[in-house]
């Protein structure tokens, strides 16, 4: 580079020649102090800002934000520190940079803000924004959520698989050691990679460590084999996760069962609840109680019921009910657990719902899609028609579930050839219900063998028609126990119409509507969009006694 002397030039006298070159001079000058300048001011400083309060994360707080790029940086004026801040945006900004090298969205605008706690008490990731505390920073728990804003994927495992890949995580228990845990059948559950297995409120050390492992194996062996492209796609875990099972010796595992857990995201909206995860337009809020108190159980729950809604959708669109599964679709859902034991209920508002028992969770979501009217003049009809659509989901999804297994032995083996003159007092009741429940059962099929042949609807319509033909065995079963007296309805209402039948009987009768009408005209007629003149042409009494002749022609058949 020519020195400013050689490009002026001197004269013999140490005077510059000329005023051309005087201006020539000024003007490299000036260019030099702009470089300066606009060098110094490409620096971004951190700048008063502040945090308003969003759908995704409902706080406000004065902060200080740093800008570079596509990426944003805000401290809460709680925690502060000049000299901090400065190292802590040097190192998100160095993992994100990594991980932009890795495959993540270069394009997109992503936030960390550093705060003295956030909404849920944990790292918080939403879209593309992320919340953690400087703790977080400091000891890098915050870089899996970094890692899901930045690729955009909602997966808990593919948050902690990819980061732990990309910033060289060490995979704790080895592939040999997922297998060896997985070749019991009781602990498969694992390989859904659910939120709950990698949540310390949920899962064992153990557990949370084999997921974490399993989550870093799958990503390793996916982005080597298949590639980034496809393992970013958002429906595909069963695609992934084939081969990868095939890869550490448990090719008979079938993918496909794990297809659901696709679906289940992670939300931190609510502070209240060790985890609240999303299915669709479901929000489900869990705690560690009983038959919900563990992974393991949770994935139960899962695996059987984000199927059984769809299966719930099939049948009501099969039936003329399109319009239901739409004003459905359109509301959000709150399913929170209860205590077993515990009466199931829904608030009147028609889309809550607190489960005491995992195996009800069909039978309340009819009731979801099909409200019957607030003042429960109804009731027969909405828990009829929850019957009727929750038992066809319940015997896909629930047939092998120990409540079904225990209405099977009862019903295939109690009382069956006892004498019924020397049977004691207390077991009469039950015993006659019994036989006569298999005599109508028989007679449209052959009784059940094994659990896989038992008929759950059938069943049911057993129950039903044989309590409706015997009223004397009605006080015997806690099946016949009126629904009026279960829905704690008020006492006016107890005998409104259909209330005085039981579950299994109203379920009979919503059956009979149903094949002589249609469903449309008793979901219409249930939810108040219709009186049921106004849905069947007759009153309730004309209806029920043509319906009573019906069943007491089936009956008769029987015996």
């Amino acid at each position: 580079m020519k020195k400013i002397s050689d490009i002026i030039g001197e004269n013999n006298l140490g005077i510059i020649d000329d005023t051309y070159t005087m201006k020539k001079v000024l003007k490299i000058c000036i260019i030099a102090v702009l470089l300066l300048t606009m060098s110094a001011c490409q620096k971004s400083e951190f700048e008063k800002a502040t945090h308003t309060r969003s759908e995704n994360y409902g706080a406000i707080f004065d902060m200080m934000s740093k800008t570079d790029g596509h990426l944003t940086v805000g401290v809460e004026n709680k925690v502060w520190n000049e000299e901090k801040a400065d190292i802590y945006f040097e190192t998100i900004q160095s993992d994100y940079e990594k991980l932009i090298k890795a495959g993540g969205g270069k394009d997109k605008n992503i936030n960390v803000y550093i705060v003295e706690s956030t909404i849920s008490g944990d790292v918080q990731v939403t879209d593309n924004e992320v919340y953690c505390t400087a703790e977080n920073i400091e000891n890098l728990t915050y870089r899996p959520f970094l890692t899901q804003a930045v690729f955009g994927f909602s997966q808990r495992w593919k948050r902690e698989g990819l980061s732990d890949y990309i910033f060289g995580e060490i995979q704790e228990k080895t592939d040999e050691e997922i297998k060896s845990y997985c070749e019991n059948e009781a602990n498969q559950g694992i390989l859904s990679l659910i939120p709950p297995y990698f949540s310390e409120d949920f899962a064992t050390d153990k557990q949370i460590k084999l997921a974490k492992s399993a989550a870093l194996s799958l990503t390793k062996y996916t982005l080597e084999n298949l590639g980034m492209e496809e393992y970013l796609k958002s429906d595909n875990y069963s695609v992934l996760l084939q081969p990868w099972l095939k890869n550490i010796g448990l090719a008979e595992i079938a993918a496909e069962n794990y297809s659901f857990s696709d679906r289940i995201k992670e939300d931190y909206s609510n502070s209240e609840y060790p985890m609240t995860l999303i299915v669709d337009n479901m929000y489900f809020y869990l705690e560690p109680r009983q038959w919900a108190e563990n992974a393991d159980k949770l994935y139960d729950f899962f695996r059987r019921n984000v199927p059984t809604v769809d299966d719930i959708k099939e049948n009501l669109h099969k039936h003329g009910l399109a319009n239901y599964i739409k004003e459905f679709e359109n509301e959000y859902v709150h399913v929170y657990i209860s205590e077993v034991g515990k009466n199931k209920a829904r608030a009147n508002n028609g889309n809550k719902i607190s489960l005491s028992d995992g195996s009800s969770f069909g039978h309340e979501m009819v009731h979801i899609f099909i409200p019957e009217i607030l003042n429960g003049a109804n009731a027969y009809l909405g828990e009829g028609i929850a019957q009727y659509f929750g038992i066809l989901s319940e015997e896909k999804y629930y047939l092998d579930a120990e409540d079904n297994q225990i209405r099977f032995q009862e019903f295939v083996s109690a009382f069956k050839d006892v004498d019924l003159e020397n049977i004691e007092e207390k077991n009469l009741g039950a015993a006659q219900t019994l036989n006569e429940m298999r005599k109508y059962y028989s007679y449209s099929k052959s009784l059940p063998k094994t659990i896989d042949e038992f008929d759950l609807s059938l069943y049911f319509e057993s129950a039903g028609i044989v309590s409706l033909m015997n009223e004397h065995l009605r006080p015997g079963s806690q099946m016949f126990i009126p629904i009026s007296e279960i829905a704690g309805l008020s006492d006016n209402l107890a005998e409104y119409e259909g209330n005085h039948l039981s579950y299994v009987e109203a379920q009979v009768f919503v059956a009979y509507l149903i094949d002589t009408y249609d469903a449309l005209t008793v979901a219409d007629v249930t939810s108040g969009k219709k009186s049921f003149e106004e849905g069947f042409g007759k009153d309730y009494d004309t209806v029920f006694a043509e319906f009573m002749k019906v069943i007491e022609k089936k009956y008769k058949l029987c015996n």
